[in-house]
């Protein structure tokens, strides 16, 4: 049965080609544990060592599916990626020595003393870009599609402009004069404080009582920030939208939708428990929904320039050594995240969210309560 899995074996060559090429233990270490489980769940630490140390007929079967590899097949795999590793010079007993040196007190000690919050981010990191990847190739294999297509498209992000919010405003009916001069001056105010922020801050908060527009205030500010950072930073953050409720989620995906003028998945996503698991986007000019499979797989990854959601599904995407649950991590890095009515989390969860978030400003771009 083992002679058929590929996770443990592509762990370990992982662990080479890593070492071999990057010079790092620890990175080389991370690599074996996120490629030799990513057809299962996130495993304990100790568990990747005793599953080599344990069990001479591991070793065995392993250095057997070492020996029946192609060769230069996964040398043209390897090269192809621009990897400098010549795999016709890894020979069994290399191979059984990085076995043993995997399983060594020497290799164990330097990531027991790396086991912190940063490391078991930057696992998930790893683990949820591999298995995001290896998903949607296994999807499009078993139907038949060139995945070719797909990558083309998902990789020319959409542009969005914040000016689109300042639009949406002039088209809304005024009924109270006096409540939109107060809208719209707390409005503007958030906005200076947006143009005038430096972008090192990374934990924000917009406090504006219920019925003061805050939710397209919100949007604004994020979609602003978003500019921001790609004229000042060079990089291009998703915005994720969390919320309490389902019924909330429904409303403010619907204002969005308006707001932004399209129907478009990698535009606008809404995930919550209930919602349906439909992506389209727009090709040749018109709308075309991708297959059941592929849809689930982007809808679950978050896989959108805005994702609108609950602090449910947010968290259990941090904290989880799920397969499934993680697929969507490396969507959440580098992102711009609003918490939306964040008091209604029950208190004892309060200081775990504050700790949590406070700990994750290096990977996350921005962090706006509201």
């Amino acid at each position: 049965m083992m002679k058929k899995r590929h996770g443990l074996l592509s762990g370990v060559l992982s662990f080479k080609i890593v070492n071999t090429v990057m010079k790092n233990e620890i990175l080389a270490f991370l690599s074996y544990m996120v490629v030799s489980k990513h057809h299962g769940e996130l495993d304990n630490f100790a568990n990747f060592i005793s599953v080599l140390s344990g069990d001479e007929k591991n070793k065995t079967l392993l250095k057997q599916q070492f020996e029946s590899i192609d060769r230069g097949k996964l040398q043209e795999v390897i090269t192809g990626l621009g990897i400098d590793f010549d795999i016709s010079n890894y020979t069994v007993d290399e191979f059984g020595n990085d076995i043993d040196y995997l399983t060594s007190r020497k290799v164990r000690n330097k990531v027991k003393e790396l086991m912190g919050f940063e490391t078991f981010l930057l696992i998930n990191f790893l683990f949820s870009l591999l298995i995001f990847s290896d998903k949607l190739e296994a999807i499009y294999n078993s139907e038949n599609i060139n995945i070719e297509d797909f990558i083309d498209k998902n990789t020319r992000r959409p542009k969005l402009s914040s000016d689109c919010v300042d639009k949406f405003k002039e088209g809304l009916e005024v009924k109270n004069i006096r409540m939109a001069e107060w809208r719209n001056k707390a409005y503007q105010d958030v906005l200076n404080s947006v143009e005038n922020l430096p972008l090192e801050e990374k934990i924000l908060s917009i406090n504006l009582p219920t019925g003061s527009g805050k939710t397209l205030t919100a949007l604004k500010a994020a979609l602003r920030l978003k500019e921001r950072l790609i004229e000042e930073k060079g990089y291009n953050p998703r915005i994720i939208y969390v919320l309490p409720f389902t019924s909330i989620i429904e409303q403010n995906f619907d204002v969005f939708q308006k707001v932004l003028g399209t129907t478009e998945s990698n535009v606008l996503l809404k995930h919550h428990y209930l919602s349906q698991r439909v992506y389209q986007w727009e090709k040749e000019g018109e709308m075309e929904s991708l297959s059941d499979s592929v849809s689930e797989h982007l809808v679950e990854s978050w896989d959108s320039e805005i994702v609108v959601s609950t602090f449910v599904q947010l968290l259990h995407s941090i904290f989880t050594n799920r397969n499934r649950k993680l697929k969507k991590f490396h969507n959440i890095v580098n992102s711009i995240i609003i918490l939306d009515e964040v008091q209604s989390i029950p208190h004892r969860y309060w200081n775990l969210v504050r700790e949590t978030f406070t700990a994750m400003q290096g990977i996350l771009t921005v962090i706006l309560f509201l």
